[in-house]
Parts: structure tokens; C-alpha cells; sequence
């Protein structure tokens, strides 16, 4: 969330943070259950792989974020 240019700051930075803390508790429930996997999903904050609200995944985006989970898939 820290990532999102679109989102005014102070805001971007609080919601980075909490973001941050979310992931972080989530990765520490999951890292050691045999059979689920925390996926990090690639985030670049670049205009090109944003939707033309510039807060949600564009096309680019999201072709990213399935290769990450077809990734994560066949690793498994």
C-alpha cells in the first residue's frame, strides 16, 4: 500500500505500515503449514501496470500477478 503513488501521504505512509504488519503476521500464521504458501505478489508502482485509476492493477498488472501464482503453483 506504501507503493500506491495515487494515494496522498501521509495516508500511503499509514496505510503502508498497517499493510507491512498485516503481511508480516500472515506470513508467520502460514510459514510453516505444510500445505499453504504466503505468495508475495509483485508490485511495481509504475502508470503502465495500473488500471486508469491508478490505484488498482491494470492488465500489465495483473498478467504479473497470475505468472507469480502460476509460479507458486507448479512450485508446489
Amino acid at each position: 500500500m506504501g507503493g500506491f503513488i495515487v494515494l496522498p501521504q501521509p495516508l500511503r505512509w499509514c496505510l503502508g505500515l498497517q499493510s507491512d504488519r498485516f503481511n508480516n503476521d500472515a506470513i508467520s500464521v502460514w510459514d510453516d503449514h505444510p500445505v499453504c504458501e504466503f505468495l508475495q505478489t509483485p508490485f511495481v508502482p509504475h502508470h503502465s501496470l495500473l488500471a486508469d485509476d491508478g490505484f488498482h492493477p491494470g492488465e500489465q498488472g495483473y498478467h504479473l500477478w497470475a505468472k507469480a501464482v502460476a509460479e507458486c503453483i507448479t512450485i508446489i
